[in-house]
């Protein structure tokens, strides 16, 4: 067989196998697992009540949280909650009483949105977005994952920014976690819309 033959012969199966290759490479969900979120709204809702949204059997230390929401209006209550996961009955002040929340202060001259997780044996570790505008999307990530040598890394991403990281020492599994719209033991945020909520569960 002519020499300039079997050259072009390598050459087209090169680029086939190429061509699959990227193929495949589209079909993986661009994050490092290849997992895929598991979508629990992706439709504008009113945060209408506490509303449960599902279980999630085993939540792994790795996992992210993404959430975009709105802020239409303001109302009378002090504190009320867009958002929150947590094992248990989502009583006390535990470890794992905020897998995240999301939570929105109306009073007057104070107002700001509280983002917050357990992390790193503190039940309550948060970060405050203040003088939250109305009629503006947020775009929040709670991300959780894995850095090295047994340490995790937890990072909270305001459209696009990172507002905060911090190393979790303490990750661990939670198990029956429950994923709420609002939040049973407070008031759910009427003046909010939800556009967006998954859950990307790094089992």
């Amino acid at each position: 067989m002519p020499w300039k033959l079997l050259v072009l012969i390598g050459i087209l199966k090169f680029t086939l196998i190429r061509i699959g290759a990227e193929k495949c490479f589209k079909k993986v969900p661009q994050n490092y697992h290849g997992v895929s979120p598991l979508v629990v709204i992706d439709k504008d809702e009113e945060v209408s009540g506490n509303v449960l949204r599902g279980i999630i059997p085993v939540l792994s230390p790795e996992n992210i949280v993404h959430i975009k929401f709105r802020i239409n209006q303001w109302t009378n209550i002090e504190w009320c909650a867009i958002l929150q996961f947590f094992k248990g009955d989502g009583v006390g002040v535990v470890y794992g009483h905020r897998l995240p929340l999301v939570m929105l202060k109306q009073q007057q001259g104070n107002q700001h949105i509280e983002l917050s997780s357990s992390v790193d044996g503190v039940w309550n570790h948060w970060y405050g977005v203040y003088s939250p505008k109305l009629n503006y999307d947020y775009d929040v990530e709670f991300r959780h994952r894995y850095k090295g040598s047994g340490v995790y890394v937890f990072t909270i991403v305001v459209n696009g920014e990172i507002v905060m990281t911090k190393d979790n020492y303490q990750a661990k599994q939670f198990y029956d976690v429950k994923m709420y719209t609002g939040m049973p033991q407070a008031a759910f945020c009427g003046g909010v819309t939800i556009s967006y909520l998954a859950v990307t569960n790094f089992l």
